[in-house]
């Protein structure tokens, strides 16, 4: 047997580290020829070394850590979820164009300041007022409409909605603080088209939240192009003394971007994943 270089040598000594840490789990899972593979391949590079392996299996086995598979190379997996692909799955903020009428004790509260309308920020702070009546009242708040700037350098198309929020309770609110808002979304339309939701009136908002690891369908995705906007009607269920920051964005694909070029649409808004036989008395633009 020639001798070792020192880079063999070290690439033998880390090999042999990762076969010991596996140890604990072959022995606990793996059937008896696999064990003897492992048993072999470690005298051999034990024999190469010149030294025999100090290590107890058995020993390991009973350690805790060993045996649950968290020390050295052990059974641990690490997943990272891959950004997407060029211009696809891009969050297009919604502005909130319309606020609801002031009431007493219960603000809107926008970039623009109280109960004004924005067209620059997206994010709304609603509080359902503590003077509005008796506790454990429930208030609804209609009104708001969002509704995606206009944009120029691009043509995309609409292949979800998502919303993001905070709810709470105001520290002075008397009643029950453990009943949080509630938002409810409707009429999701492109340019004045037909609803993209499944049903026409107000929705439980919860399926559209951020925090769903997977993006609702639509009924359909419709390409953007100028001067179309998209634009939801939202609204805020709660009990008097409840708050909730909210945004909304429209989940769009880039087909065409004037800086940087044509891009190849993703799998969910290909022509033929979205093909379709075509309604006799709807709306022609859906596609």
């Amino acid at each position: 047997m020639g001798r070792l270089t020192p880079s063999e040598r070290l690439e033998l000594v880390r090999r042999k580290q990762r076969i010991e840490s596996l140890l604990p789990l072959v022995l606990f899972r793996a059937s008896p020829q696999r064990v003897q593979k492992i048993r072999r391949a470690l005298s051999r590079i034990d024999e190469m070394l010149e030294a025999p392996s100090e290590v107890n299996p058995e020993q390991m086995l009973r350690d805790p850590a060993s045996a649950a598979g968290v020390t050295g190379v052990g059974a641990l997996e690490f997943q990272v979820q891959a950004p997407p692909g060029v211009g696809r799955l891009l969050k297009l903020p919604m502005y909130p164009v319309q606020v609801p009428a002031p009431i007493a004790g219960g603000p809107v509260v926008t970039a623009a300041g109280l109960d004004l309308p924005c067209t620059w920020n997206p994010v709304v702070h609603c509080v359902l007022g503590v003077l509005l009546g008796p506790v454990n009242q429930f208030v609804v708040r209609r009104g708001f409409v969002f509704q995606t700037p206009q944009i120029e350098w691009a043509t995309t198309r609409v292949v979800g909605f998502q919303m993001s929020a905070m709810q709470g309770a105001l520290t002075n609110a008397v009643g029950d603080s453990r009943t949080l808002p509630l938002l409810l979304v409707k009429n999701l339309t492109v340019g004045g088209g037909a609803n993209l939701f499944p049903q026409e009136d107000y929705q439980d908002g919860t399926v559209y939240l951020a925090d769903v690891p997977e993006y609702a369908g639509l009924r359909a995705y419709p390409v953007i192009e100028m001067p179309n906007q998209v634009s939801v009607q939202v609204a805020v269920n709660g009990q008097v003394g409840g708050f909730v920051t909210f945004s909304c964005a429209a989940i769009v694909e880039v087909l065409d971007d004037e800086t940087f070029g044509r891009h190849i649409p993703g799998p969910y808004a290909r022509r033929d994943a979205l093909a379709r036989r075509a309604p006799r008395n709807g709306t022609g633009f859906l596609v």
